[in-house]
């Protein structure tokens, strides 16, 4: 296996599960924090799936009504269990940071997989 540069790009996809407990404010709002984030370390953020985990099932957000005087829908806590999933060109630095934000602001706990795809 061949080493890798910290300050070459790299393709990657890392999926991981989105902890029931997120709002899907909070999830915006992560998803904008990082793509912002690449943007700044010029690494590019292609594509990002959510999807039940159910396999081959790919359904827009279905939310829990809570019992809460907030009747905004951005404040729901998801209903089941969902994973994400990033296309993303960056470095091996950049990476460890997306993941490290990942646990640090509680949106996934459990990383399922981070496919290193190909040299950009």
């Amino acid at each position: 296996m061949e080493r890798l540069n910290k300050f070459k790009l790299y393709e990657y996809e890392i999926s991981f599960n989105i902890d029931k407990k997120i709002t899907k404010q909070k999830l915006k709002k992560f998803l904008v924090f990082l793509s912002n984030y690449l943007l700044k370390e010029k690494s590019i953020l292609k594509d990002i799936q959510i999807s039940l985990k159910k396999p081959k099932s790919y359904r827009t957000f279905r939310l829990k009504k809570q019992l809460t005087n907030t009747n905004n829908p951005l404040y729901t806590e998801l209903e089941k269990k969902y994973i994400c999933t990033l296309h993303l060109s960056t470095t091996p630095h950049i990476l460890d940071e997306i993941i490290y934000n990942l646990k640090i602001q509680k949106i996934s706990s459990n990383i399922m997989a981070i496919k290193h795809l190909k040299n950009v």
